[in-house]
């Protein structure tokens, strides 16, 4: 076999393949470096298992679990907790729902009528029935008791009652028939009422009293005007007292003169009483609506002996045509004191 020349060995180690280069490294070394690489896969095997938990196998589970059920509740609460709201936001049932604003129209505003039931005299009962309901006015008289002045209160600043028939005003005359026909209950019964009149006055209104049979009795007072009116003051309503109790009645009865002798004073108010004998005609009556000339109230109280029978005599007519109120009054149902 020939020897090879130089050119020739580097040809051939040119051409070896590096398997053939790894044929001198050792096997011990291959096999260091083999378990090294498998100790080291170990390691970090062992490594990443060091963060899992240690003991029971299932707390992981029943942590997670309890974690689970708790989110669940606040996610509960939550739910809950909106649902609240959207029900404050529905509107209320009809028959809870209530409106700031009232839109409907004002119900009507009740206002006291003025009292024209007849005052009870005395000390009296219970409030008198009212005449709408059909009772005749007879049927309410209950009694007639000692004289009691009109307490504060019952009437309107400025104004008075005389048998049931209230009014206002600053001038006032009593014109009462004092014939003889008005003897006895009758005429005790109007004294006491026109007492009770005149003491609910005040001192800013004036007042005049004229009693009349066939003719007149003006009343006159000390330090007063004669035929005048007068203040109401507290001694001026005691001094009417006395004047009025000591009036009698006697003899017969002339309407006409009283009346021109009360429409002379000019008062607001005219309260006549009378029985209504010797009646008035047609012409008298134009006679006292043309003296007037509806300046003055003309109210009538007519005493009778016998239930009403609602003839239309010549006090109703009076009072109609004079801008009054007429009321009829049964002696027969007076009780004495």
């Amino acid at each position: 076999m020939s020897a090879s020349t130089p050119a020739q060995q580097a040809e051939f180690a040119g051409r070896q393949t590096p398997s053939s280069s790894l044929a001198g490294i050792p096997s011990w070394f291959i096999s260091f470096v083999l378990h090294a690489l498998l100790l080291f896969v170990v390691a970090t095997s062992l490594k990443s298992c060091e963060g899992q938990p240690t003991g029971d196998p299932d707390a992981g589970m029943r942590e997670l679990g309890f974690q689970s059920r708790e989110s669940n509740a606040l996610v509960e609460r939550a739910t809950e907790e909106t649902d609240t709201s959207a029900i404050f936001q529905q509107p209320l049932d009809n028959d809870v729902q209530q409106t700031l604003i009232d839109s409907s129209p004002p119900a009507e505003i009740q206002t006291p009528k003025i009292d024209k039931r007849p005052d009870v005299l005395g000390g009296g009962g219970g409030a008198p029935p009212s005449f709408s309901s059909g009772n005749s006015v007879e049927s309410t008289i209950q009694s007639i008791g000692k004289f009691q002045p009109t307490r504060a209160g019952a009437l309107d600043k400025g104004e008075t009652s005389f048998f049931g028939i209230r009014d206002s005003a600053r001038q006032f005359t009593y014109v009462l028939d004092a014939s003889g026909s008005m003897y006895g209950i009758a005429f005790q019964s109007a004294k006491a009422e026109l007492n009770k009149s005149i003491q609910a006055l005040d001192a800013t209104q004036r007042f005049q009293v004229i009693f009349y049979t066939q003719s007149t009795r003006i009343m006159k007072l000390p330090g007063a005007a004669d035929g005048s009116l007068v203040w109401a003051n507290s001694i001026n309503k005691t001094l009417a007292r006395q004047n009025i109790n000591s009036a009698r009645t006697s003899g017969g009865t002339d309407h006409m003169l009283a009346l021109k002798q009360a429409l002379r004073l000019r008062p607001e108010v005219v309260y006549f009483l009378s029985d209504a004998d010797d009646p008035l005609g047609a012409a008298d009556l134009n006679d006292i609506k043309q003296l007037n000339k509806g300046r003055t109230r003309i109210h009538c109280i007519e005493f009778g002996k016998y239930p009403d029978l609602k003839v239309d005599n010549f006090l109703r007519r009076l009072a109609r045509q004079n801008g009054g109120n007429y009321l009829y009054r049964d002696v027969t149902k007076f009780k004495r004191k």
